[in-house]
């Protein structure tokens, strides 16, 4: 019977914060487990940048540029991919 663990990225809480401008630029940090090997985040396929994980459960990174609405958000490692239960919103310049 074998007793490996699971240690994909999970993530466990909605992006704070959960929105930001479309233009992008806006710290997001991911909160899970796992998190500590995380090499990318995506926001609606769209690289973010300045991927710090802190400890293992939690990742910040910056949001890319992106359009108007709700888009998923979805962290990487060497074993996996976890995409966040709730999305992150853009929102449009007023």
């Amino acid at each position: 019977m074998s007793t490996a663990r699971d240690t994909r990225p999970q993530l466990t809480e909605p992006p704070t914060p959960g929105t930001g401008p479309s233009e992008g630029g806006v710290s997001v940090i991911l909160v899970g487990v796992h998190l500590d090997h995380v090499n990318k985040v995506t926001f609606d396929g769209l690289d973010a940048t300045d991927i710090k994980p802190d400890g293992s459960t939690r990742v910040s990174c910056v949001a890319p540029p992106g359009g108007a609405g709700p888009v998923p958000v979805i962290a990487f490692d060497d074993t996996g991919t976890a995409t966040n239960p709730e999305s992150f919103t853009y929102v449009p310049p007023a």
